[in-house]
């Protein structure tokens, strides 16, 4: 009964109200476009909460791609426990297609994990 209270309390604290999900979604970052997989947990208007393969590093600026959705996201990392991490979204472009010649990079990335994953529509 503990757990469903303080479940609650926090509920009341956050700002925005969040939606579940699972969705397949690629952080990228560094100049040499860097790669991790990861799932799309739940995502609000506040931002996104994200499951990493394992606990690892990630630096506090970097790329999200949300491959349902087409879309790289500009992403800060917010606060980290193990292996999932909340993200603060700051702004968003559509990959298909990409007009600057810069973000490519990020296109190509989004192609190669929807071919790999031929059974998720895309």
């Amino acid at each position: 009964m503990e757990r469903a209270s303080a479940r609650l309390v926090s509920a009341k604290r956050r700002r925005a109200l969040r939606t579940p999900m699972l969705v397949a979604a690629t952080i990228v970052y560094g100049e040499d476009m860097r790669t991790v997989d990861c799932v799309i947990r739940d995502c609000s208007d506040a931002g996104i909460q994200i499951a990493l393969p394992r606990a690892m590093a990630l630096p506090a600026q970097f790329w999200l791609i949300h491959h349902g959705f087409a879309r790289a996201y500009e992403a800060g990392l917010m606060w980290r426990r193990e292996n999932v991490a909340g993200l603060q979204l700051v702004g968003h472009l559509g990959l298909d297609p990409i007009t600057d010649p810069r973000l490519q990079p990020l296109r190509r990335i989004w192609l190669a994990r929807a071919s790999n994953r031929a059974d998720v529509a895309v």
